[in-house]
């Protein structure tokens, strides 16, 4: 902002620190009880009053005037200043000013941050020294920027024309003035290495990205793949709240007090604990809760920054932390699950938290869903090893684990409990799908309402409703007319209610030549539910020996019969097909090649991928993408081949 005294007796240049309020070097001021300002961005002018006990001026070189004016008279308020005290030696600076005479209306200068001087020994206040561009009259009160913050750093005060300026440091500024809250549009401006180095509590653009994406990602409803009929169910219309209460001490607890733990919001427990493990049966809503951790967490960071809770979430499947180091299996299944995302994320940003005094919440998903007891054991070392890390926090659900296996964990101290009223469940659900109002049952029972939506509503019938769910999964499972992708989870609700009945039907649904391969994979993780290996595997083999079967339920089959050790060479040759199979879509063959790293054939998965990017066009984004999840060496090697390829070309 341009200031100038009244009958043209000087001026200077200020800065907005807050609404209301401008920041200046007093001695710019001096006499003055009124100033004529200027905003350069708008060209809006302004009378500023300036009163004695706003004047702040001393040998040592302090140097400050604060202005004040009514925000209200102007439309719309100029904006203020964002700042950050964070500054070192050799750091570029930019100054802004209004020069006396000449580019009156705003001219840059560039300085190099060259540390700090002192007008005399005895002097308790230092100034910083910039070295540039020679500046002179008029840039008194300058803001000046550090360019590796992209924030105001302190406030130009003395100058000569061999290019010497000293600053009034930050921190004086504000120790007369409390800082306001940063601007937002100013810190959306900003880049994720600026947003670092200001030590600002606001995401950059590459953690905006990934929210978003995470968000999106966060709100697909748990059942999406059987509400096909229903049409695009974000799980945030239908979310019921889920409580939670403290697990049981078998060994300290008195039996007859358990009947007393009071429930609370399961959300809620995260802030009193770092480390959170929920248990539950199935369908009690553990996934869904993980999910809506995720969803209102980056809403938060993304609406309201200033508000939001101090750590970020990310939700990975406990299966993709069996493999590899932490960072790197966490950036990988970030990645892979969120289709959304610009730029896939660097193992690096997992190493600290994400911003200053921000943890990463992980959200860990399905840990009895690692089939393999000792590869289970090796999830649960890790999350005991990295939540010793001072930037991340796990929230961890599974089913219940055997005694052995909690204790290891040391994450115990809340367990979910499914007490969310069936009224309100099913007054979510009759919201959702835009039905009337029906009782929950006659709308399961009912024919006219679409067989996936049936079974979403018998699947998520709480426990205590368990005779009413019997005869409607029966009814599912035993209707030929039916898919097998409906009838299959039918008939392991059945199993899981009544045990022989429910197995009997999956095994007829097993037979071999019947259904197609997306059948098959329904019945697999039918049987894998019921945790009988035996079958799952023999249901995702049909899927690989079916000659119709195209290429993505073919990495679906493989990848999951590689989370048994007595099918992984099965799935390995099944994925090396897909990925050098050159009539598979090329997002089966990448799939493949995800598989085989997750599987430690590393050199097989790079080697199809670098055959892949040379049968791509050059002008690709598809092999730009690909190329980028090759390892360095290999990088070089598919460019060389590639301009090699198109030098023939022109040829």
């Amino acid at each position: 902002m341009a200031l100038d005294l009244p009958n043209d007796r000087g001026g200077g240049t200020g800065f907005v620190l807050a609404q209301g309020t401008v920041v200046t070097c007093a001695h710019v001021v001096a006499g003055a009880d009124t100033v004529h300002g200027r905003v350069a961005q708008s060209g809006q002018e302004l009378t500023l009053t300036l009163s004695a006990e706003q004047w702040h001026r001393a040998a040592n070189g302090l140097d400050i005037a604060f202005l004040r004016f009514g925000p209200e008279r102007l439309s719309p308020p100029p904006p203020h200043a964002l700042t950050s005290p964070h500054t070192a030696s050799g750091d570029r600076l930019w100054v802004f000013g209004h020069p006396r005479g000449d580019y009156r209306a705003g001219q840059w200068a560039a300085l190099e941050h060259q540390g700090e001087s002192r007008l005399a020994f005895d002097d308790p206040m230092p100034m910083l020294r910039g070295y540039g561009t020679p500046v002179g009259e008029g840039f008194s009160g300058s803001p000046v920027v550090d360019e590796r913050t992209g924030a105001v750093c302190g406030m130009l005060a003395r100058s000569n024309k061999a290019g010497s300026a000293h600053l009034i440091p930050l921190s004086e500024i504000l120790a007369r003035h409390p800082a306001p809250e940063p601007p937002v549009a100013w810190l959306n401006a900003l880049n994720d290495n600026q947003i670092r180095a200001g030590g600002f509590r606001h995401p950059g653009p590459a953690l905006r990205d990934y929210l978003r994406a995470a968000r999106e990602g966060a709100d697909e409803h748990p059942y999406a793949a059987i509400l096909t009929e229903a049409g695009d169910v974000p799980l945030s219309t239908v979310y019921v709240r889920q409580d939670a209460s403290r697990a049981p001490d078998a060994d300290t607890e008195d039996p007859r007090r358990r009947h007393t733990r009071r429930n609370r919001p399961a959300e809620s427990v995260l802030a009193d604990h770092r480390h959170v493990l929920f248990t539950g049966g199935a369908g009690v809503g553990k996934s869904s809760l993980l999910r809506r951790l995720t969803h209102v967490c980056a809403t938060a960071w993304l609406e309201e920054p200033a508000q939001a809770p101090p750590y970020m979430p990310v939700r990975v499947a406990a299966a993709q932390l069996t493999d590899r180091p932490f960072p790197e299996a966490m950036a990988t299944a970030v990645g892979r699950d969120l289709p959304g995302l610009r730029r896939s994320p660097q193992p690096e940003l997992f190493d600290t938290g994400p911003l200053p005094n921000v943890d990463w919440l992980v959200c860990v998903d399905g840990l009895d869903e690692v089939l393999d007891p000792d590869e289970r054991a090796g999830v649960i070392r890790l999350v005991q090893r990295w939540a010793r890390e001072p930037h991340l926090r796990f929230v961890v659900a599974s089913r219940s684990l055997v005694t052995a296996e909690n204790v290891r964990l040391q994450l115990l101290g809340w367990a979910q409990d499914a007490t969310a009223p069936v009224e309100e469940r099913i007054a979510a659900a009759e919201r959702v799908f835009a039905y009337p109002r029906p009782p929950w049952f006659t709308l399961a029972a009912d024919p006219a309402t679409p067989p996936r939506l049936r079974l979403a509503i018998c699947a998520q019938m709480p426990s205590a409703g368990r005779h009413n769910r019997i005869p409607l999964a029966r009814a599912l499972a035993t209707d030929s007319s039916l898919p097998t992708k409906v009838r299959a989870p039918a008939a392991a609700l059945l199993a899981y209610d009544l045990g022989e009945e429910g197995r009997r039907l999956l095994q007829e649904l097993s037979a071999p030549g019947r259904g197609v391969a997306e059948a098959h994979l329904a019945v697999g993780a039918a049987w894998e539910e019921l945790d009988i290996g035996v079958e799952a595997v023999a249901a995702y083999q049909r899927v690989l020996k079916d000659e119709r079967a195209d290429a993505r339920h073919r990495v679906d089959a493989a990848a999951r019969l590689a989370r048994r050790r007595e099918a992984r060479g099965t799935a390995r040759q099944a994925l090396r097909a897909v990925l050098y199979g050159e009539r598979a879509p090329v997002a089966a063959r990448v799939d493949a090649a995800e598989h085989l790293v997750a599987m430690h054939e590393q050199a097989e998965a790079h080697l199809g991928l670098l055959r892949l990017t040379l049968e791509l066009p050059p002008e690709s984004a598809e092999r730009d993408r690909i190329t980028g999840m090759l390892p360095a060496d290999l990088r070089t090697v598919a460019t060389r081949l590639s301009n090699a390829t198109s030098a023939a070309a022109s040829a």
